[in-house]
């Protein structure tokens, strides 16, 4: 899997995961930056651009649902793809964040299955 020529931005308060994530996605070649929430994650899309977002569904100050709400109702965020990821889901939020992104991966994700979605996604 190549993921070269892709600027990617991970959303994830657990600063461990968001470092798993770019540095995994730095090994296959993207460009890669790190956003601790929603509001940190807007700051930075409108200053560079983006072609895809990998979002956790719970965070603080910002959930993924805001954030993904916000990205697909920009026209200048238009074209990113979204990740949403999440170690627990349920309920109608859920539901709606999962409608508005490209693809749902479950923590714990297996990295090699990130980069198969990813792929898919180009």
């Amino acid at each position: 899997m190549e993921a070269s020529n892709i600027n990617a931005l991970i959303v994830d308060d657990e600063s461990q995961i968001a470092t798993l994530l770019s540095d995994y996605l730095h090994t296959k070649g993207a460009n890669t930056s790190v956003a601790k929430d929603g509001v940190d994650a807007l700051r930075q899309l409108d200053s560079s651009k983006f072609d895809l977002v990998i979002t956790d569904f719970n965070m603080p100050v910002m959930d993924g649902l805001e954030l993904i709400k916000k990205i697909r109702a920009a026209d200048s965020y238009k074209g990113i793809k979204i990740i949403l990821t999440t170690g627990r889901a349920n309920g109608s939020d859920f539901i709606e964040a999962l409608s508005l992104s490209d693809e749902l991966i479950y923590k714990p994700f297996n990295l090699k299955n990130l980069g198969n979605i990813i792929k898919l996604l180009r």
